[in-house]
C-alpha cells in the first residue's frame, strides 16, 4: 500500500527547495528599532520574494560588518559607519536608507542641572568612537566650547552608572534609553542634534559589491520585500509591535515601551520624506555632508565618492514600482 505525503506538506517542500537562503543581521538586540524587517518575515513578503529569510539580533560583541564579510549573512545594519567601513577599503555599499534622521542625542538628568550644551562645560561625558562623537563636538562648538571643555569617558551603556553619577552626559538612541530611564523614576534633558543643524542619518541596509554585481535579482528582491515590510510597520504599528511581543521579545520588553519606542522610530523613519511611499529612499546631499565631516574630523583618512558608498537603483525602482 502505498504511502503518500499530505498535500499541504508536498508543497511546503517544494516551495522550500526553491527558496533562497538569507541571512540580516541586525546591529542591536530584537526591538521596535528592526520592526520592518521582522514583518516582511511574518507576514510573508520575503517568501513572496522566494527568500528564507533568518533574522540574526545583534549586540555590543556582534560586528554586522564582520558578519557580511566573512559571508556568514548576505545583509547587515549598519549607520552612517558604513562611510568608515569603504573608506577602509571593505567592498560594501548601503542599499537601502532606513532611518532618515539620527536616532541618538545626548542625554542628561534633569537633576544635573543641565539646561544647555553651555553646561557641559566641566561635565563627564560619555564618548562612543563613531558619528555620535561628531555630532557631540559640533553641539558643543555651536555652544562655544570644544570637545576639550569636558571630562570625556568612555561610553560602555551602563545606564546605571550614569544614574549613579559616573556620568553627566551621554549618548542615547531616543527611542530606547531616555524612556527606560524615565521609568526607573528619573526625569531627563535630551538634546537632539537635528535641533543644532547636523543632519546624519540613522540606521541603514547594507550588503557587498560581490551580492551587488553577482546576484542583483536577490538583492532587489530582499529590498523589495524589506521595503512592504517597513511601509507595512509604519502603517501598522500595533500590529508590528504584536510580532515582536509573540516572536521577538528576546530583551522582555513590555508593551508600553515598545509603543514609545514605535512612536519615536516612526519620526525617524519618515523625517524629511514626503510620504511614507519613499521609505529607504537616499538624501545624497546629505549623504555627501555625511562624507565630509566624518573626513573632517578624522573618522575616515581619505575621503570617498559618493557611489563608493551607497547603490540606490534597487530602492529607486522599488519606490517607482518597478
Amino acid at each position: 500500500m502505498r504511502r503518500f505525503l499530505p498535500i499541504f506538506l508536498v508543497v511546503f517542500l517544494a516551495v522550500s527547495a526553491l527558496s533562497e537562503d538569507v541571512v540580516l543581521q541586525l546591529k542591536w538586540f530584537n526591538q521596535f528599532q528592526f520592526a520592518g524587517f521582522y514583518v516582511a518575515k511574518e507576514k510573508g513578503f520575503y517568501a513572496d520574494e522566494g527568500l528564507n529569510v533568518t533574522i540574526k539580533q545583534g549586540g555590543p560583541t556582534v560586528s554586522p560588518i564582520k558578519e557580511v564579510i566573512n559571508k556568514r549573512a548576505q545583509f547587515g545594519i549598519a549607520g552612517p559607519d558604513v562611510v568608515q567601513y569603504v573608506a577602509k577599503g571593505l567592498p560594501v555599499k548601503a542599499i537601502m536608507t532606513v532611518f532618515q534622521q539620527s536616532p541618538t542625542c545626548l542625554m542628561a538628568l534633569k537633576s544635573s542641572g543641565i539646561k544647555t550644551p553651555k553646561d557641559f562645560k566641566g561635565k563627564k561625558v560619555g564618548i562612543l568612537g563613531d558619528y555620535t562623537y561628531i555630532e557631540l563636538k559640533l553641539i558643543l562648538k555651536k555652544a562655544g566650547l570644544s570637545i576639550r571643555d569636558v571630562k570625556r569617558i568612555r561610553w560602555t551603556f551602563d545606564l546605571k552608572g550614569f544614574v549613579e553619577g559616573k556620568y553627566d552626559v551621554v549618548p542615547a538612541y531616543r527611542t530606547n534609553e531616555p524612556d527606560v530611564v524615565r521609568n526607573w523614576g528619573y526625569d531627563v534633558v535630551l538634546f537632539y542634534p537635528e535641533d543644532y543643524g547636523i543632519r546624519f542619518v540613522g540606521d541603514v541596509l547594507f550588503t557587498t559589491d560581490d551580492l551587488i554585481k553577482n546576484k542583483p535579482d536577490l538583492v532587489k528582491r530582499f529590498v523589495r520585500a524589506s521595503y512592504r515590510g517597513w511601509v507595512y510597520a509604519v502603517e501598522h504599528p500595533d500590529e508590528a509591535i504584536k510580532i515582536i511581543l509573540e516572536k521577538y521579545n528576546t530583551q522582555k520588553l513590555t508593551k508600553e515601551h515598545l509603543e514609545y519606542e514605535a512612536k519615536e522610530t516612526i519620526k525617524l523613519v519618515t523625517a524629511r520624506l514626503k510620504d511614507v511611499k519613499y521609505f529607504g529612499s537616499f538624501n545624497k546631499e546629505q549623504w555627501k555632508e555625511i562624507i565630509r565631516l566624518l573626513y573632517e574630523h578624522k573618522l575616515i583618512r581619505k575621503t570617498v565618492d559618493l557611489d563608493e558608498v551607497i547603490y540606490d537603483d534597487f530602492i529607486n525602482e522599488v519606490i517607482e514600482g518597478r
